[in-house]
């Protein structure tokens, strides 16, 4: 069932609401104050904050333009120490020295390709300048200048003339693209050179905002150089913003180098920077806002969030009623719940537990397994121990012989349990022939004679043959895998013993035994049962060269594998019904014919001359057995047509297995089992509809045994071409 919960009308969920929308307002009265005192305090913090800003931006950029200066001026005093410039300075025009030098200027300012500056030099008397990586002349590097030949003599005057302790000022010259500066360099005591500095005006200068009004200038004293601004754009209107101090910040420094630069830098005071903390805070704030708003709404209505998700998580119930019900009824269910789930933890405790079991039968479970997995074995694992293996002498395969036992397994828990045994041992379904036992070598004895007494009644009651072997004892429980191996390779020695419970010292005279493993027969049985001779032949050759070529068997010890191989064909001809009387007469004499073989190459060939007969006679039974069957089954689906068969249902019907019903009737038919049944339901379909045109197409689906109306038009119409509404609606 779907759950329906109906809320009378005024119900609590409009409290919640109620609630919510309160803790809303609270939160935001709340937000409004914290950001109003915050509007304030981010006011009064901003105008320092903005001019520290500005102050930090004014340095950065002239310690920028003084760090290129002082870089361009370093590289300039660092020439008179290369070879090739003292040697220009001596010899003029030496024109290896003048292209060593045009590539000296141009490495050490390829080194600084941000300064956006270059350096010339020139000798006395001569109209030659030296440049990165080329030379020129005066007017073609100063076009603009007013500079002369007769300037640079003068120049050199200025600069040769000067005292040893004295240091002249740099002389600059100015353009509209261009400042130079021009200095002595001096080369050594008879030889200098005038070294020219040039810088790109618009280069020199910073990059503004655009966003913010502001001028940055540059004087040389009181002379004005160069300026860069995005509000005047005439040096004439730069001299009122000294006497406009409430709308501009103004901040001067001197250059830091060899030139006599100031720098001013004017900033508009009304530009505000909007902090993205303060819009970070208000975003937060009101997101806690309302998220405290929404937890402490869901807090105080919290028996009806229970309820609400309650209804959600479980929607098969239909309920009325308020809120409070539901929680009593949701609990009840979950206590309910809560010991269907404890039970099948416990189940699947004990699941784990038996497969632990099994893997230290295996030898996979270690003692250092046992630290990390706690499997509570009902023994003690410190004490020597062995392992007890209960087989059916006949293995078993089909699924209602795999419930026989798991039923034997069953009947020997409660058996072991009645007798005072449970806790003393570990019992393991192993597979669907076997069970295993592990227990303390102290309790052998008991356990031994509870174990043939229950062979015994097992026997007489379901006429099953089960054998038990004991395996050899081991120091601990973590080494009850040798244990294991020995019981289950006793049990190849079963067909030598008329024994219920044999041990390891039953077989300890058999040096020469034979070899015949239980699954090896019960694999030889399966094949000659489905008639697949080569198979068998592959088998036969395996364990005949086995035994007759690779061992030496003794005479009782081969007269016990006969034995073996006569039992063998006598399991055959028990499971099948139906096989010619006399041919069984023949092989219960099998054993005798076999003990008359003088050779063993003669014996070989007579077992496999018996197999080959007997798998002769099974092919000729299976046959008249199939048709037997498939006319019963045939006879039984006419009559039964109406109902949902399935290969199961006939299977369980003629008490044989399912795929062998699929395969004979395939076989008989030429199609399938449900390509029968489904043209078999079409056909009597359309003679129903002929005979009764009136008949509705659900009740012809009910009558014909379909588990839905769509199934049927679905099937109707694969098999037709046309639904059968349509196939009606022609017959009128």
């Amino acid at each position: 069932m779907t759950r329906k919960i109906t809320f009378k009308k005024g119900n609590k969920a409009q409290y919640k609401r109620k609630i919510l929308y309160a803790y809303l307002f609270l939160i935001m009265i709340y937000t409004i104050i914290v950001i109003a005192l915050h509007s304030v305090q981010e006011l009064n913090q901003s105008r320092v904050q903005t001019d520290m800003r500005n102050n930090f931006y004014f340095n950065k950029i002239t310690d920028d333009i003084d760090y290129k200066i002082n870089t361009l001026f370093n590289v300039a005093r660092s020439l008179p120490s290369d070879e090739f410039v003292r040697q220009y300075s001596e010899e003029g025009q030496n024109y290896y020295a003048i292209t060593k030098v045009c590539q000296k200027l141009g490495e050490e300012l390829d080194v600084f390709t941000n300064l956006n500056s270059k350096i010339y030099l020139n000798k006395i008397g001569e109209d030659l300048f030296i440049m990165p990586n080329q030379t020129a002349t005066l007017k073609r590097i100063f076009p603009k200048s007013n500079l002369s030949s007769e300037d640079l003599t003068n120049l050199h005057d200025y600069f040769v003339n000067q005292k040893i302790w004295q240091k002249k000022e740099p002389i600059y010259i100015k353009n509209k693209e261009q400042l130079i500066y021009i200095f002595n360099l001096k080369i050594n005591m008879k030889n200098d050179l005038l070294c020219f500095l040039v810088f790109d005006k618009k280069d020199i200068l910073p990059t503004l905002s655009e966003d913010v009004k502001e001028i940055f200038t540059i004087y040389d004293g009181s002379e004005l150089l160069n300026y860069n601004s995005n509000i005047v754009t005439d040096e004439k209107e730069l001299s009122i913003l000294d006497n406009n101090k409430k709308e501009f910040y103004k901040y001067q420094k001197k250059s830091n180098t060899e030139l006599r630069w100031n720098y001013v830098y004017y900033v508009n005071k009304n530009h505000k920077y909007i902090s993205p903390i303060f819009i970070l805070g208000y975003i937060i704030i009101t997101i806690l806002g309302i998220v405290l708003a929404v937890i402490w709404s869901k807090i105080v209505y919290r028996p009806i969030k229970r309820t609400i998700y309650s209804i959600k998580e479980n929607p098969q119930f239909e309920i009325e009623g308020n809120e409070f019900d539901l929680i009593t009824t949701e609990v009840n269910q979950m206590k309910f719940e809560k010991k269907s789930l404890e039970q099948k933890v416990k189940e699947n405790n004990e699941i784990v537990r038996k497969r632990n079991i099994n893997r230290i039968i295996h030898g996979l479970f270690t003692e250092a397994d046992s630290k990390r997995l706690d499997i509570r074995l009902n023994i003690n694992t410190q004490e020597p121990c062995l392992s007890i293996v209960l087989q059916l002498k006949e293995l078993l395969s089909d699924d209602s012989r795999v419930i026989n036992i798991h039923n034997i397994y069953n009947e020997l828990n409660y058996t072991l349990d009645t007798n005072d045994m449970k806790e003393k041992f570990e019992s393991i379904e192993i597979n669907a022939n076997r069970i295993g036992l592990i227990i303390n070598e102290d309790k052998i004895d008991k356990i031994s004679i509870l174990l043939k007494n229950f062979i015994i009644g097992i026997e007489e009651r379901c006429g099953m043959n089960i054998i038990a072997s004991f395996g050899s004892t081991v120091t601990d429980v973590f080494e009850i895998e040798q244990s294991y191996k020995t019981a289950i390779k006793i049990l190849e020695y079963q067909f030598a013993f008329n024994k219920i419970i044999i041990t390891e010292s039953d077989i300890s005279g058999f040096d020469d035994s034979f070899y015949y493993p239980l699954e090896v027969e019960q694999n030889l049985i399966n094949l000659s049962l489905a008639g697949k001779q080569e198979e068998v032949l592959q088998v036969m050759d395996y364990l005949l060269e086995e035994n007759l070529q690779l061992r030496t068997l003794s005479a009782d010890v081969l007269s016990q594998f006969i034995f073996a191989v006569a039992g063998t064909l006598n399991r055959v001809i028990s499971k099948v019904s139906g096989i010619d009387n006399k041919f069984k007469e023949d092989i219960k004499y099998a054993y005798l014919e076999l003990k008359m073989c003088n050779t063993k190459q003669q014996l070989g060939n007579k077992i496999k001359e018996i197999f080959m007969e007997t798998l002769e006679c099974i092919k000729k039974n299976n046959v008249i057995e199939e048709f037997k069957h498939i006319d019963n089954i045939i006879d039984y689906i006419n009559l039964n047509f109406h109902k949902d068969l399935s290969l199961t249902d006939l299977a369980e019907k003629f008490n044989l297995s399912a795929g062998y019903v699929g395969i004979i009737f395939k076989k008989s038919q030429g199609i399938n089992f449900k390509d029968y049944i489904n043209t078999l339901k079409v056909r009597k379909a359309k003679e129903i509809m002929k005979s009764n045109r009136e008949i509705k197409i659900k009740d012809l689906s009910n009558d014909l045994g379909f588990n839905s109306t769509n199934t049927f038009i679905r099937i109707f119409k694969k098999y037709e071409g046309v639904s059968p509404g349509t196939y009606k609606d022609t017959l009128k």
